[in-house]
């Protein structure tokens, strides 16, 4: 039952006409997107025919402490099932957009979507006391934040004219990429919702389509970046993750304060990457602390659920000091399979939650016999990314395809054992990240029970 409904279950209405996105007086939504296999119309007569049923009307207030204080959910979360359910485009919108797929498809590759956003947003900026987020900034942070990709196309979407033009030139000279450019916004200077709203619906219904359309070119670049001071972006990510299966390492947000969901699992383990392969990479992690229990069980689940119990009250008080700490990430979790095939998870695991902050000398002791703080030293570790649900036998594949991998490029690995990170909290329901780390055999060493 969700709160929303007063306990009971119920249909959420929209009223998807009051917006200015549509193409005649009476257009909305339903306009671009197909709605008759998940969106229901509404009608007075169909309200008034279950008079034991009425509609609760709920504002933005309301409804914001139904999500934050009731359901404790995040709004990426709803966003994630809204667009599961609802995001299918009406045909006619799907062809335009497959005609411009079709072009960015037969660019060189890699692809960096950029997101490059003026117009109101900057006088939003001045008036919320908001650093903007200038074309240098986005450029920047992409090369930060994946130092080692250069070249390909640098995929430009956006509003204002003179901005894109620098950041084109700015991309090209320091990325080494080529440009491809959406079609000019109708106004040079970048969008004005007021302006935008006095058009013609001529104008409305082909300026939302270009909209969409700029939308599915960056959901579908290979890296996407762009500022979250602007909801646009985070609509583009949704279309990463949910729909098209891109992980969330491969979008980020350029704005001065980290909203993209990459930036959300952290903090973590520092490391650097020390090389790529096809579909892993080479990271080297400094030094750190953990607590560790030891599981022993036939299932992959029931190990799971056993072992977080004893580490979380840990961090709950159950510590010598009584000390409460926050939670981190990943938990990690070492597995040793029954055989190089990777055919089982075994019946021996070690449950470890990281302790960012502290050492084995400083960390307070536990109470309960079952775990102790542990040290991982500087060390490498091969690491591949899976997401969804993590179940033993999706864990095992990852590892396997991990294994084949490496096998494949001549690299030598630690079969006897693997490492499975999880990232995500169970009311993650789309855009899971998870990790699989084999043990380099020229940096054999493993986690120190000291």
């Amino acid at each position: 039952m969700v709160p929303i409904f007063h306990n009971t279950n119920g249909t959420f209405f929209l009223d998807n006409k009051s917006n200015h996105y549509k193409c005649s007086e009476d257009g909305g939504w339903h306009d671009f997107f197909a709605w008759d296999d998940q969106l229901v119309p509404w009608t007075q007569e169909k309200e008034d025919a279950q008079p034991d049923a009425p509609c609760i009307r709920h504002d933005i207030s309301t409804v914001n402490k139904v999500v934050f204080e009731d359901l404790k959910l995040s709004w990426d979360e709803l966003d994630f099932i809204g667009v599961k359910k609802a995001w299918k485009y009406q045909p006619w919108v799907q062809e335009a957009i497959d005609k411009r797929l079709d072009k960015l498809a037969d660019v060189t590759p890699p692809t960096i979507g950029f997101h490059v956003r003026g117009g109101d947003k900057l006088a939003e900026d001045k008036m919320l006391n908001r650093q903007t987020t200038e074309v240098e900034d986005l450029i920047r942070k992409f090369a930060v934040t994946w130092p080692e990709v250069k070249g390909g196309t640098c995929v430009m979407m956006g509003d204002d004219h003179v901005r894109i033009s620098a950041a084109s030139k700015l991309a090209a000279k320091q990325l080494g990429c080529k440009v491809f450019r959406g079609s000019p916004y109708y106004r040079k200077e970048g969008h004005l919702q007021d302006h935008f709203n006095q058009q013609s619906f001529e104008d409305k219904c082909s300026g939302t389509v270009q909209l969409l359309i700029d939308m599915e070119l960056l959901a579908h670049t290979d890296y996407f970046i762009g500022s979250y001071n602007s909801r646009w972006p985070r609509v583009v990510q949704y279309l990463r993750y949910v729909l098209y299966n891109k992980d969330r390492s491969t979008s980020v947000d350029a704005s001065a304060y980290g909203l993209d969901l990459f930036s959300n699992i952290k903090p973590c383990p520092p490391y650097e990457v020390i090389s790529k392969g096809s579909t892993y990479e080479l990271r080297e992690y400094t030094k750190t602390t953990w607590i560790a229990t030891n599981i022993s069980s036939g299932n992959f689940e029931v190990a799971i659920s056993k072992g977080f119990v004893p580490l979380y009250r840990y961090l709950q008080g159950n510590n010598a000091a009584g000390l409460k700490l926050d939670m981190a990430k990943p938990v990690i979790t070492r597995i040793t399979p029954t055989d190089s095939s990777f055919t089982s998870t075994g019946t021996d695991y070690t449950m470890l939650f990281y302790l960012p902050d502290l050492s084995k000398e400083t960390a307070p002791a536990p109470l309960s016999k079952n775990v102790t703080v542990v040290t991982s030293p500087k060390q490498q570790f091969y690491v591949s990314v899976f997401g969804g649900f993590a179940t033993g036998g999706s864990t095992l594949n990852a590892a396997l395809r991990l294994a084949l991998a490496l096998k494949t490029d001549g690299k030598e690995f630690d079969s006897t054992q693997f490492y499975y990170g999880l990232y995500e909290s169970p009311t993650r329901l789309f855009g899971r990240h998870n990790e699989i780390f084999f043990i380099p055999l020229s940096d054999s060493t493993s986690t120190e029970q000291q």
